[in-house]
């Protein structure tokens, strides 16, 4: 993302990469991408419903209380802070990344979120079976 405060981002990642609008999305700044989400294509959006996530809600004080994820008890179930914390584990990456060419970046940054989301399936579901596990496991050993 060129610009991580530009509702066209999420708008267009939305677009083009959803045959069908999703029934619910949680933004950091829904109050905004809803309104902007209309204003381009409403049919598509028509149905979906916008919430700011809890970790961002406390900066909305000019929202619309209907974009406060808490008062929909039924939106319980989600992590609403996944990016933040998606983000949070990648931060540290940006000292050996910043000088990396595109590519090698790109890679080395899909590799690392793979690893760390391997590495929660196996600890959550280990009855799953999984391609090459113990070979994984073996690796994540030597690597921490």
């Amino acid at each position: 993302m060129r610009d991580h405060e530009s509702r066209n981002i999420p708008f267009t990642i939305l677009r083009t990469r959803f045959p069908d609008a999703p029934e619910l999305v949680i933004y950091d700044n829904a109050c905004r991408l809803h309104e902007y989400c209309l204003n381009r294509d409403p049919a598509f959006f028509k149905k979906t419903k916008f919430v700011v996530d809890k970790f961002h809600w406390k900066n909305h004080s000019g929202c619309c209380e209907g974009y406060n994820m808490k008062l929909y008890p039924m939106l319980n179930m989600y992590n609403s802070q996944a990016a933040e914390q998606c983000n949070s584990c990648i931060k540290p990456l940006a000292s050996m990344v910043s000088y990396m060419e595109y590519d090698n970046f790109f890679l080395f940054t899909k590799l690392h979120i793979w690893h760390r989301n391997m590495l929660r399936i196996v600890k959550y579901n280990p009855e799953r079976e999984i391609a090459y596990k113990d070979y994984f496991l073996t690796l994540s050993r030597v690597i921490h």
